[in-house]
């Protein structure tokens, strides 16, 4: 599964479409295409995207390892610009079914001798992304929290559908903590951090660790997170297309991780439908004002302060989903990617 750009046709075609994305975006705002605007919440570039991602890339008509290419390229294209890091270890954790989990462990140049760390889950509908591509968000995530961030490369679907990912996100934790004295971990501040998909498979794993009674972090970070696989919240009736996530789009991600349909109002799919009690650990919640999933965030963190959670919630108005991968080419983004840090390094103290 590769995520990177391979060879052949396929290359050149993902390329071609992702340099077209990236020169208007590079322009000012006064020379671009006064175009119609579907959603004018949203400013110019964003707009200009959207409309080129609707009417030229159509990721929901893709092979999947076409997606996967198309957004190995757009991250690196318009996401975060490479900072320099301290140092970048590269590890793979056997496991007891036979297959190794690729892990990556970022340190920023400035590190105490016990180790505030993130353990990153990163997103992509469960099918796409990877650590490659999302190196620029984590480099930028462990240099402006000050933090180690550890990133697990869980395996995807289709090829492997749930529960394999969840299971190589709880054996990467394991790891994690079994190695807490090569890492320097300090222990009393450990985070789960996860967009998107990957906020789903942390809010998982800490609803696992909760319940088994061991370690957990001490907090829990979730950016625009995917929280109910029914996909009926009020906000997928308004904003379900045009937006960089369409409706048809999720569907496909959801069916290629949870083939059986039957399945997806389990909590260990839909974190929406669990239970979640005092015991369970502080969330960070921050949404995009124009995301389908909007309100699988607002509503998780009603739900959660009803239980006696504590719950801090953001919303970032005039983005999209994804934005950390737009922190590159839209000013707005790289805002909130930078304010996102900024939380999550204030909850650290």
């Amino acid at each position: 599964m590769l995520e990177g750009p391979g060879n052949g046709v396929l290359r050149l075609m993902v390329m071609a479409m992702n340099r077209i994305i990236k020169l208007p975006l590079s322009l000012p705002e006064v020379l671009l295409p006064n175009l119609e605007r579907q959603y004018p919440e949203l400013d110019q570039k964003l707009s200009l995207l959207c409309r080129l991602d609707r009417d030229m890339i159509r990721m929901e008509a893709m092979s999947f390892a076409m997606m996967r290419r198309h957004y190995f390229l757009s991250q690196t294209l318009l996401g975060p610009r490479h900072v320099s890091i301290e140092d970048i270890i590269n590890q793979r954790i056997p496991c007891k079914a036979g297959h190794a989990i690729p892990m990556r462990i970022y340190r920023p140049k400035t590190l105490s001798p016990r180790r505030r760390t993130i353990f990153y889950i990163h997103g992509g509908g469960w099918s796409i992304g990877g650590i490659n591509t999302y190196d620029g968000v984590l480099r930028q995530l462990s240099a402006k929290t000050g933090a180690q961030v550890v990133a697990v490369g869980y395996r995807l679907s289709p090829e492997h559908p749930f529960p394999a990912a969840p299971n190589d996100c709880y054996d990467a934790w394991r790891w994690l903590l079994h190695c807490r004295e090569w890492l320097h971990l300090d222990t009393e501040n450990l985070a789960i951090v996860g967009d998107s998909a990957g906020a789903n498979l942390a809010l998982n794993l800490s609803r696992r660790l909760t319940a088994a009674g061991t370690l957990k972090p001490k907090f829990i970070g979730l950016v625009y997170p995917s929280l109910d696989l029914g996909l009926d919240s009020p906000s997928w009736k308004t904003l379900d297309k045009g937006l960089l996530l369409s409706k048809v789009l999720m569907r496909r991600f959801v069916h290629a991780y949870a083939p059986q349909t039957h399945q997806w109002q389990h909590p260990d799919l839909s974190p929406m439908m669990a239970h979640y009690g005092e015991d369970f650990p502080k969330c960070l919640i921050f949404t995009a004002e124009m995301d389908p999933l909007r309100d699988e965030g607002r509503l998780f963190a009603d739900r959660l302060r009803d239980s006696g959670c504590d719950v801090t919630y953001k919303q970032y108005q005039k983005l999209v989903h994804g934005f950390l991968g737009l922190a590159g080419a839209i000013p707005l983004a790289a805002r909130a990617f930078h304010d996102i840090c900024f939380s999550i390094k204030e909850t650290f103290h």
